[in-house]
């Protein structure tokens, strides 16, 4: 009887034990699964809640919106400012890097509870692209924890130093080039080099505008907490070409990497011979980047060069199929907000807004399809006296007292561009034969109201003409530090042909339709975004729209210096097409 005792309770004693094992390994599966549903559900909300983010920030000065906009230079992440999951303005902000939610109850399929998950969003302190998704599930005492980090990003057109469709059109980016930010290439042939690299050329991710590299007019302008960047996340993108570095190349530093190097097809398309000493291995053909070298990695509609007649969606939502160039445009021809004037040979056309006089000035100084602005001296270009105009007034003022148009007036101590909405000028080639300070206003609403930035534009008058479309700077071309620093004070130039960097310091996101020229010593503080770019000397030779030199590179600079919200209106419509890109890093259970 004791030994059948003895059995029957270590059965019994066995059986409870397996029952604890299996209501463990319910619960611990269930706590397993909630904490699954929590990751699922928030993982889409992350995404969507940050494509929702940089869809209101692009598009945040529109005519009627808030006179307070910001420049931000630094690596910036629209979740910054915490998670805006009701989409009523108000984010939950971060508190130590985390932002942990009210728990949530999970139901099974007869409306059961079956436990809980609570979610927590952690911010990378040093990397404002990086963030960790934490999904803590209970279920009848046991925990399940998952975790994935995802890397947040969005590619637009003024998100680089350089955006470009083809590449560059010179052979070699070499001597001392450097572009500090990112650079993104469309490009057309897989097989092309859209870029290549030697000397000295260096792609960094950080720079500083304090160090006696730069001059004084430079700091000046530039407001204090953006002279200084150490994160621009800079990242290189090829769509289409490969790369070629050699040289004494260097792509990031061990300290500072690029954000990520994604190029064609993937390695294959990194050729050339690299440079050993960079500090970064052999695995990552010696390029400094926290992700890759890999293939381009925007499979879902990435962006394309924008070009003024190409549809633009970011132009008007409710009309997808308008072109950019319509709505410069209507820009420019509304009351207040802008000015478009075309060339014809009897003099200046207003083609709007209506009911405007232009001053006499404005006519007599538009009357040929060259406008040389400068101090009323002869300049000799391309075997031709120019008298420089040292004083052109396009201005006007409605009813309401808002400013249009655009006005130089080289006759007082120091040159001024004043530029007042979006100025289009069709049919033109406008050069700036000296330095200039610009002031940069647009008006909103129907007050008095004004934001700090305006844009100006110079199209042709048909895409077969030789001439028209085309900017030349000779002089500084930098703000008025009295009505605001870059970039909270800014004047986007777009130009449907080229755009010609002979000025030492320029600051201005810029757009051409065909080249930008930059070359020796020459430094452009904004973004590019251009058909191809051209590192050499913009040149002395010849007129504005027949340069076509494009050699061995030169010791220039292009430095990306984000706008932030304080992108020019019309500049803004293309970059509504950016892409967001959601890339998970890693992923966990606990």
């Amino acid at each position: 009887m004791v030994v059948v005792g003895v059995l029957a309770f270590g059965t019994f004693f066995t059986t409870q034990i397996e029952q604890f094992v299996t209501r463990n390994d319910i619960t611990s599966t269930q706590a397993n699964y909630v904490a699954q549903a929590g990751m699922q559900k928030y993982k889409a909300a992350l995404f969507q809640n940050y494509r929702w983010v940089e869809n209101k920030l692009t598009l945040a000065e529109n005519p009627t919106g808030s006179s307070g906009a910001t420049g931000s230079t630094a690596c910036f992440n629209a979740l910054g400012a915490g998670l805006d999951l009701d989409r009523d303005g108000v984010p939950t902000p971060f508190t130590n890097n985390r932002i942990t939610l009210n728990p949530e109850t999970v139901k099974d399929a007869n409306g059961r509870a079956i436990g809980s998950y609570t979610i927590t969003l952690i911010r990378d302190p040093g990397n404002a692209q990086i963030f960790t998704l934490e999904s803590r599930g209970t279920s009848g005492g046991a925990t399940s924890t998952m975790r994935m980090t995802v890397r947040l990003t969005n590619t637009g057109f003024l998100s680089n130093a350089i955006f470009a469709g083809q590449g560059q059109s010179n052979k070699f980016m070499n001597g001392n080039t450097s572009i500090r930010g990112g650079i993104y290439v469309v490009g057309t042939n897989p097989e092309t080099p859209v870029i290549i690299s030697n000397g000295n050329f260096q792609m960094l991710n950080d720079y500083n505008v304090r160090t006696s590299e730069y001059d004084q007019v430079v700091r000046d302008a530039m407001d204090d907490a953006n002279e200084k960047v150490d994160d621009l996340c800079a990242s290189l993108r090829v769509q289409y070409g490969k790369v070629d570095i050699s040289g004494s190349s260097q792509v990031g530093t061990p300290t500072n990497k690029l954000k990520g190097v994604y190029v064609g097809r993937g390695p294959q398309d990194i050729v050339g011979t690299p440079n050993s000493s960079t500090g970064c291995p052999a695995s990552q053909k010696y390029l400094c980047t926290e992700d890759g070298p890999s293939a381009f990695d925007i499979l879902t509609d990435p962006p394309k060069f924008p070009t003024l007649n190409a549809p633009n969606a970011g132009c008007d939502p409710n009309n997808p199929t308008r072109s950019w160039r319509q709505c410069i445009n209507a820009q420019a021809e509304t009351s207040g907000k802008g000015l478009h004037l075309r060339y014809t040979a009897s003099g200046p056309q207003l083609i709007g807004p209506s009911g405007v006089t232009l001053p006499q000035s404005c006519v007599d100084a538009l009357k040929n399809q060259d406008i040389p602005l400068g101090v009323g001296d002869t300049k000799n270009k391309g075997g031709r006296n120019v008298t420089t105009l040292n004083k052109v007034d396009c201005t006007y003022t409605n009813a309401n007292g808002q400013k249009g148009g655009f006005l130089f007036d080289a006759t007082g101590a120091k040159p001024k561009l004043e530029v007042y909405g979006t100025v289009h000028l069709e049919g033109w080639d406008l050069r700036v034969f000296t330095e200039v300070q610009y002031v940069a206003r647009t008006h909103i609403g129907t007050g008095g109201d004004t934001i700090p930035n305006a844009s100006l534009v110079v199209t042709k008058l048909d895409p077969s003409d030789t001439e028209g479309g085309n900017i030349r700077i000779e002089g500084n071309f930098l703000p008025d530090t009295t009505r605001g620093l870059f970039p909270h004070h800014v004047l986007g130039l777009v130009a449907e042909a080229s755009v010609f960097q002979q000025g030492q310091n320029i600051m201005a996101p810029i757009y051409a339709g065909q080249t930008f020229y930059t070359g020796e010593k020459r430094k452009l503080f904004g973004s590019v975004v251009s058909n191809y770019f051209c590192t050499t000397d913009a040149g002395t030779n010849g007129n504005v729209a027949d340069y076509g030199g494009c050699n061995a590179g030169q010791g220039s600079e292009v430095i990306y210096v984000n706008t932030g919200r304080n992108k020019p209106m019309i500049m803004q419509q293309p970059e509504a097409a950016r892409k967001p890109v959601f890339q998970v890093l890693s992923y966990e259970r606990r």
